[in-house]
């Protein structure tokens, strides 16, 4: 079908039926009057997101909608090595929302697969799962406590181990601190001031510590959340919920649940105070538990504020929960922390890829040129936007499948990695797909030829007969009204 544009517009109607025209070919049947019949949902899975760029230490989140499941069988997420990480049992509801987990602990390019198993435990199909895990950037954190507790202990124990350059102050007397310094040389901060923040990527800093911090130091650090898009995580005590320090105070609420926990943490539980989050437009939730949001954070200029309800999470380190407890804190770094800018930012517009298709790609960069080049050497074509100078896009046909990579060949550095596939991956989304771009195409295509009055030559022999019999009007009249 690369030839048909010429044979349908000499059609006055077309019927188009089932899954449709594939996307890369609707553009052939513009200004053509078309009816679309759309077949059934496919069965199977209609919908995923997941990133498929992660990094080390954080949390992999696969979240899918599955069509007309069959009631009783399982879904299993399994590692490279083809070893179980999570599963579920479906229901058998018509249409269903699943999430399952993993933990993203090595680095490199991965194949996970999402495994669907009828009830007797047979495979009915496997689906591949491509993720690229990059390595954690390395964060200078800076603690600031009244005095030393059990919290910050472990905690500056975890950051340190997990390889950031952590600086704590903690207040022994009125004008007595005690410094240490971990993965850096010795450093010791009394004031705050814009430049000696500037070298921080996230400020923990517990809630007394921050309420009575001086008035020229408060000032400092919100200047440098706004300008310099610092992160700032504050400990909440018992006090904190009732008082607190503008700007950008959070609102609570009275709660009667006291211990929690999520649904990925297994049986591990965590102590909270009575308090819950006021839902708000401005606040971001960060952890949730099946009841409430338990750590959400709010963006200030370029940086964020965020805050929790728990309290002592280093319980569940004592519990045996290691696994959660870094999970719990790697993900309100990550969320908080100062994000860097980056001199480039890809933009992915295809969700799969496959080899011989289109992959549109755009990127974001502060350069006059660039030149994008595939695995195989070839020239990738850029256009830049006209309104956005700094946004480039192009399209790309991998030749070969498996892992694959475009790269800006002034700097090798600026890799972009794909995972290309072949046709038989995830066969029930590209159909949906598929259907979901027929119908905005074809309403699209309607709604226009709708909206456009169609210009047709007058027929000159009634264009005559109306012209004399008007004339003749014209001309009998005055005599018939005057007599």
């Amino acid at each position: 079908n690369e030839h048909i544009e010429d044979s349908i517009k000499r059609l006055n109607s077309i019927f188009v039926l089932g899954n449709g025209v594939r996307p890369f070919d609707l553009w052939q049947f513009e200004d053509v009057p078309v009816t679309y019949l759309e077949g059934k949902v496919p069965k199977g899975i209609m919908r995923l997101k997941y990133d498929q760029n992660s990094t080390e230490g954080s949390d992999l989140a696969f979240n899918f909608v599955f069509n007309a499941p069959e009631k009783g069988s399982r879904l299993v997420l399994q590692d490279p090595g083809r070893n179980g990480l999570d599963s579920v049992l479906v229901k058998g509801i018509e249409i269903e929302a699943f999430e399952l987990t993993a933990s993203a602990t090595v680095v490199g390019k991965f194949l996970y697969h999402l495994v669907e198993k009828d009830t007797s435990g047979t495979i009915r199909s496997s689906e591949v799962l491509p993720v690229n895990i990059l390595p954690k950037k390395a964060l200078k954190i800076l603690m600031l406590n009244g005095f030393p507790t059990f919290e910050t202990k472990y905690l500056k124990n975890f950051l340190a181990a997990a390889g950031h350059e952590v600086v704590v102050r903690s207040q022994l007397t009125k004008n007595r601190y005690k410094f240490e310094s971990f993965n850096t040389e010795r450093i010791s901060i009394y004031g705050l001031n814009q430049k000696n923040l500037a070298d921080y990527d996230l400020l923990v800093i517990d809630a007394d510590s921050y309420k009575n911090l001086p008035k020229n130091s408060f000032s400092a650090l919100i200047e440098a959340v706004k300008s310099d898009g610092l992160g700032i995580f504050i400990q909440p005590d018992a006090r904190f919920f009732s008082s607190q320090r503008s700007p950008e105070t959070f609102s609570f609420e009275r709660s009667n649940i006291s211990t929690t926990g999520l649904e990925n943490w297994g049986k591990a539980k965590i102590d909270k105070f009575q308090y819950a989050f006021k839902h708000e437009f401005a606040l971001e939730p960060g952890y949730m538990s099946p009841n409430e949001t338990i750590t959400a954070y709010r963006t200030v200029g370029n940086g964020k504020i965020g805050t929790s309800v728990v309290q002592n999470s280093y319980e569940l380190l004592l519990e045996g929960f290691t696994d959660v407890y870094k999970q719990f804190w790697s993900g309100i770094v990550e969320s908080t922390a100062k994000k860097a800018p980056l001199p480039i930012e890809w933009d992915p517009k295809t969700q799969f890829v496959y080899k011989d298709r289109a992959y549109d790609i755009g990127l974001r960069a502060a350069m006059t040129e660039i030149l994008l080049r595939t695995g195989e050497g070839n020239v990738v074509p850029l256009a830049q936007d006209v309104t956005v100078p700094h946004y480039w896009s192009g399209t790309s046909y991998p030749v070969r499948t498996g892992w694959q990579k475009l790269t800006v060949e002034s700097d090798s550095t600026f890799t972009h990695h794909f995972y290309v596939g072949d046709s038989t991956h995830w066969k029930s989304i590209a159909r949906y797909n598929t259907i979901q771009e027929n119908k905005r195409f074809f309403r699209r295509s309607k709604e226009a030829g709708e909206s456009l009055a169609t210009a047709r030559p007058v027929d000159p022999v009634l264009f005559f007969l109306i012209f004399v019999l008007g004339m003749g009007y014209l001309w009998l009249a005055p005599k018939l009204f005057d007599g």
